[in-house]
Parts: C-alpha cells; structure tokens; sequence
C-alpha cells in the first residue's frame, strides 16, 4: 500500500508541486497521531529533501527510516516518491511511478517541472484515478482518456451507454486499446534493443557476460488489430531443457498483458492485441551463447615509477556490412598522472584529468576491421606507496541490426476484419553503456596484500531472500570496493539461511582501518545493527587478487595452528588437504591461495581453493 505520493524538483522544492496523501497512516516521529495534510506535506517533503535530494552520496533508489520507506525515480531533474510504511512490494511500487511518468507522457508530452506544474489540477486528478487508498488500480492511458479529458475537466454528463461501454472497457480484456482509432496510413514498428553486461579478464577469458533485452512497438494501425509476431526456432525458455549449441536460451521474459501467452509456451509465437501507439511488448535476458559485438585486447605496463605504457586494440566481431557507432573507450591511468601523450589513426583521444582516464571516441567502425590506440602516461613523485589497483577499461558502443542474444523477428502479420494492408518495420540495436568491461591485468601481487574473511549472521527474521538484506548487501559491495580496489565476493550454504560468507581485499591493514573508521562505514554499521552480527573475522596474507571473477564455489580448510575456530566461515581443521566444507580434495579447482593470519600473529596458516564449475552446492556464491 502506498501511504503519499509526491514530487520533488532538483531544489527539493514541494510546495509548487503535486503531493497526494493517499492514506492518513503517516505521521512525524513526535506524533503518533495522523496529522493534517499541509503537516504531513511538510514532514515527509523535509524528511526526503534531507536524506536524499541533499545528500550526494545516495544512490540506492529506496531509503528507509524507521518504518517509512521512500521509493523514488529520477526523470528530467524530477523526483517521482511512493512513500509507504508497510512491507509493500517494491516492485509494484517501482512500476506505479514508471506508470504514473508514463501516463503524464501520454497526456502532455514532456515530464518536466514546467509541464507538471502547468497540468497541477490534471495530475491530482489522475492520481486519484490510478490508485484508491493507495493500491494500484487501472493505468491504463487509453483507457484513462475515455473519461479524464486533457483539460482536466471530468465530464458529468456521460450517457448510460457511454457510461456502460467505458466500465466493460475499463474491466474487459482489451481495456488497453480503445475500438475507434483510425489512421490514413497503418504502420508498425518494433525495435529489438539488447544491453550488453560484460566482465572480461586481461587474458581473453570472459568472466561474466549476459545481455539485457526489450522489444518496444509502435502500433499506428485502425480499428482492433490482431497481431502474431514469431521469433527464432530455436528458442529455450526453461533453463533445465538446454537446447543446441546455436539455440537462442532466455533465462526469462516478461511480457505486455495484451500477450496471449499460452500461444506463445506452444510454438513461440507472440499473438496479441496492441495497445495504440509505444508500448513494450516484451523484456527478457540471456546468459548464453552471448554473442561479443567488440573484443578489446589491453596492454598495460608500468615502466618504472614515471611512466605507464598502453597498447589497447578494439576488433569488431560482426559482418562487414555492419558497423558499431558512437564507440567511447575509456581507459584508467593512475592518480599521479600529469600528462598523457595519446596516438591514434582513428578517432580521437584525449586525457581527462578530472577523471583520470583517456577517453578514445570513434564515430564508426565497420565490421572486421581492429583500430589501435598507443598512449604513454607520465607519472609525478609520490609518497603513496599504494600500487595502482589497475581499473577496468569501459567501452560504450551501439550496433544497428545486431543482436548479441541472437534473438531475430522470423515475421510480423496484422490482421483486421476490413483486411487493410500495413507496413511493418524491424529493427535490431545491441549497445552498452557502463556495462562492457576488461580488466587491464591482473593485480599485481601487492596490491592484494590482505585478503580480509568474515562470517556474518543474519538477526531473525532475516534471510539471504530479505529484499532489504540484498540491498544492504548490494550498497555495502558499492562502497566497499570503491574504498579497497577489489571486489566482494558474498557466499553462502544452502542449509544455512542467515549465515553469509564475506570474502574481500585491501591493500594494507591500515587501508582497512581507515576504512573502518570512515563516515560510510560508520553509516553501514548503523543500518547493520538491526540485520546482523558478525560471527567472525580474520586477515590473511593471501593474495586474493588472482581468484577468478566467475568463481561460483569456495573451500577452506586449515594448514597449521594450534586453534580451533569458526571464525570467518572457516573450521579450522587439523587434516592437512580436507576441505572443512566437505568438497573432495580431489575435486578440480580453479585458484588456490595459502598464507598465514595476521590477526593470530602467524600461528594459524590457512589455504583456500575456488571452483568456478563443479556439482557440490556446500558453500555457494551469493549474489547481490
């Protein structure tokens, strides 16, 4: 249940625009009564200009104090807030305000502070339409136009058969279309767009790689269009029935609720009513058979203590008629960097001191061509002996009639009883955008001086599933890593529900105690108190650096000592090569690291083994 709805501008200014309290269940924290209106406005709006709208540092789109939760989503220097204080679903919440910018789209174009304060009476109007007493009702915008005009004006005068129409319209199966549309010329378009997520090492070896996909159409077409739209043959939805090398395999797709889907579970074909106009008809994603547009091959050497040497190739790895546009190539350099000699025989490249990296531009590049881009840094003196942890290098790009999934359009047919002809259009866009990353190499040995391990218990009644325990997770791996240079790895026993595994890496002890002491820390322990305790927690001298980025499986299991400990998810045992955790010593494995405590002082030595495939399920990654 949704308690207010309201809308914020950059300034955090609320008072020129809509604020909808949709129930009386919020109050400030000094009164535990229901306040009036213009107190509710002014409590909530101060609480999310000061916890959100004036703090930088939030990036997670949820807070939550207290007992209030505050959803919000960014559009054109707007904040849209769902504030709620039950355990509602987010992503029900998510999708009311993604509906609500919709709608107000549909209704005066552009969603800016001037539209919305232009159509202030039209909003409240539609708020309260869309939702009673704060669950989402129908929104529909089609169906909304039939009796909300876009003078803001509800018409009174609506005969009984006006009147019986729109309520079998508004609760019919086709409440997203109306029956009168007409247009001179019928077209559809629809536009496969694919999103790219990679995760490359120095060597070639892909480490993480799915893709993101959404199939958006625009219907201009008369009358109520019967619409069937077929994809690939070969096409594997159910992650157990694996199909062929070449299959096309969705772990899972989300469909429009015009889609008839129990046409599409038998031959895969998509038959549906469109409602008139932009809309998405279908979202999916793929983790398999992830076809690469670009492969980036980096050279990264350190010459010395003054001079970074790169060598960085992009090859295309499409059809020659194809090509990749837009292509932006950052590449890191080290904090002391003064200046950055870059050549290049296409595109163009330049060094951004603010952000430390180069950024290398090419308009296009056709398919089966490579481009290179040589560059040496200049280093300045420094007294920070803290070796360069080597950022990965981010690449942006879109390909036009590629798809990386190989997901294709096989047909699109439009029926309609008068038997118009229409022209339909296709088209396939794979891009990325802060997504399509290769690490540079791997890190250099000092960098990973301490390889930190802790258990974490989960306080009842939490579990691994809580949402507001992943997104704890989530923001603390953020800010984590951003502080050590190294990723978190989260991992967990299928027989436990609240014990977690955390395995990370600093630099030094002292970078951990600095981090240790730090405001954001400070501030994660805080929101910890009320979720979890640490069970345990040690430093090791082992360089977890080189462990696999894809490792799906850990084993731990003691070399020496003279203590018997659960700490850091480890029973420390005195079997020399017997994994504590029940993995077959014999079993393949993909890193192993050994070295001592520092926190025992040396006394208990320890050796871990990662496997990134394998069929025990005794301490398994976990995800954020």
């Amino acid at each position: 249940m949704i308690s207010a709805f309201f809308i914020f501008n950059q300034k955090g200014e609320v008072s020129r625009l809509p604020f909808a309290s949709l129930t009386s269940d919020i109050a400030t924290q000094s009164s535990p009564v229901p306040l009036p209106l213009s107190s509710r406005r002014r409590s909530i709006a101060d609480v999310f200009r000061i916890q959100v709208v004036s703090n930088s540092d939030v990036r997670s789109p949820i807070i939550t104090l207290g007992s209030t939760s505050f959803f919000h989503v960014r559009v054109n220097n707007l904040y849209v807030v769902a504030v709620t204080k039950c355990n509602a679903n987010a992503a029900l919440v998510f999708e009311f305000c993604y509906r609500f910018i919709s709608i107000a789209k549909s209704y005066f174009g552009k969603v800016d502070e001037e539209a919305i304060k232009n159509n202030f009476v039209l909003i409240y109007e539609l708020i309260d339409e869309i939702n009673d007493f704060g669950y989402p009702q129908n929104s529909e915008a089609d169906t909304l136009k039939t009796y909300i005009t876009t003078e803001s004006v509800m018409s009174t005068n609506i005969a009984p058969e006006e009147s019986s129409r729109i309520t079998v319209q508004a609760t019919g199966a086709t409440s997203w279309r109306r029956g009168d549309v007409k247009y001179k010329k019928n077209e559809a378009f629809v536009d496969v767009v694919e999103t790219v997520n990679l995760s490359m090492s120095a060597k070639g070896t892909t480490l993480r790689a799915d893709v993101d996909g959404h199939i958006m159409m625009r219907a201009y077409l008369t009358g109520t269009p019967e619409c069937k739209f077929g994809l690939n043959d070969k096409l594997v939805i159910d992650k157990n029935d694996r199909g062929a090398s070449d299959a096309v395999e969705l772990d899972d797709c989300r469909f429009h609720q015009c889609v008839r889907l129990t046409e599409f579970d038998t031959d895969r074909t998509i038959s549906f009513i469109p409602p008139d106009g932009e809309f998405e008809l279908m979202r999916y994603r793929s983790t398999s058979n992830v076809k690469l547009p670009l492969k980036v091959i980096p050279s990264v050497t350190e010459v010395g203590t003054t001079q970074v040497q790169y060598v960085v190739t992009v090859k295309t790895n499409f059809n020659n008629k194809l090509s990749a546009t837009n292509v932006v190539v950052r590449i890191p350099t080290p904090l002391n960097t003064t200046t950055v000699d870059c050549k290049v025989i296409s595109g163009k490249a330049k060094y951004v001191p603010a952000e430390n990296v180069v950024v290398w531009k090419l308009q296009r590049i056709q398919g089966g061509q490579e481009v290179t881009l040589s560059a040496t840094a200049a280093l300045t003196s420094t007294t920070n002996r803290q070796v360069w942890a080597r950022p990965p290098i981010d690449v942006d790009f879109q390909v036009l009639m590629f798809t990386a999934s190989g997901l294709i359009v096989r047909f699109l047919k439009v029926f309609e009883k008068s038997g118009y002809q229409s022209i339909k259009w296709v088209r396939y866009l794979t891009k990325a955008s802060g997504s399509y990353q290769i690490r540079t190499s791997y890190p250099h040995p000092l960098a990973m001086t301490i390889t930190e391990l802790a258990t974490l218990e989960l306080v009842h009644p939490y579990t691994w599933d809580t949402p507001s325990i992943r997104a704890f997770f989530a923001r603390l791996a953020t800010e984590q890593a951003a502080c050590s240079g190294h990723q978190l790895f989260f991992f967990r026993r299928a027989q436990s529900e609240r014990k977690i595994f955390l395995v990370s890496g600093w630099a030094s002890l002292e970078a951990h105690r600095e981090w240790i002491a730090g405001d954001k820390n400070q501030e994660l322990l805080r929101m910890a108190d009320a979720l979890l305790t640490v069970a345990g927690l040690v430093h090791m001298d082992i360089d977890f650096g080189a462990m696999p980025g894809d490792t799906k499986r850990i084993a731990w299991f003691a070399v020496g000592g003279n203590k018997t400990d659960e700490g850091a998810g480890i029973v420390w045992n005195r079997t020399r090569n017997v994994p504590s955790d029940g993995v077959e010593a014999r079993a393949r494995w993909d890193w192993a690291g050994e070295g001592k405590s520092l926190d025992e002082g040396g006394t208990l030595n320890c050796c871990i083994r990662a496997y990134t495939q394998g069929d025990t399920d005794r301490l398994t990654v976990a995800g954020v």
